[in-house]
């Protein structure tokens, strides 16, 4: 998986401030926030995991009920 080498690549970037992975296979969101010291610990990053839980960075929030909307991941 190349999410460590991408995150690497953002730390490395002082410009960006949020850091957002949103997964495909599950309702799964993982916000890590830029801190006067460098980015939040991964194990601190907000970790979202019910439709009911809205991410937030910086002035945006976003509902995962939004997000997933009309998604099943029941297996067929």
């Amino acid at each position: 998986m190349d999410q460590n080498t991408k995150f690497d690549d953002y730390d490395a970037t002082p410009s960006i401030k949020h850091y957002v992975l949103i997964f495909q296979d599950a309702v799964r969101v993982m916000v890590y926030a830029r801190a006067d010291n460098g980015w939040l610990d991964r194990v601190g990053a907000a970790k979202l995991t019910s439709r009911n839980d809205v991410a937030t960075f910086g002035h945006i929030t976003l509902p995962l009920s939004a997000l997933y909307e009309g998604i099943d991941f029941t297996p067929a």
